[in-house]
């Protein structure tokens, strides 16, 4: 229970867990053609001492665009709010791990690259 966790630490499932604070990046093509496949890889960094798991990553899809299962991490699919779901994850201390998420172009585009970036960017990465 709560009380047998000492400060600064999360109780769940009576189980006390250090709180990791995780970075994510991602990385990405520089330019898009229309109609073309791009490929995303989201990285989750771990630099604590601690080993972090139950993470999901959750990734807004830019509009026009659309996800494509076939080429994306096993892990990852479409939420009914459309956005890119993916867990679960584990990452070892001092680790990180690539998760691949591959997404449709439009037919008719003038993205950049650094645009797909940024609105994928405001992905969440959360430890359960």
């Amino acid at each position: 229970n709560d009380a047998q966790c000492s400060s600064g630490r999360v109780c769940i499932s009576n189980t006390c867990k250090a709180p990791i604070d995780l970075s994510l990046s991602t990385s990405g093509p520089t330019s898009i053609t229309p109609g073309s496949i791009i490929q995303l890889i989201e990285t989750i960094t771990n630099p604590s001492s601690f080993i972090a798991f139950g993470i999901k990553l959750i990734a807004n899809i830019p509009n026009g665009f659309t996800f494509n299962p076939g080429q994306s991490d096993s892990r990852c699919g479409v939420s009914s709010s459309g956005q890119v779901v993916c867990g679960d994850y584990q990452v070892n201390p001092n680790g990180s791990t690539n998760i691949n998420i591959s997404l449709n172009a439009p037919n008719s585009t003038t993205s950049s690259g650094a645009i797909i970036s940024s609105n994928i960017s405001l992905n969440t990465v959360s430890q359960v």
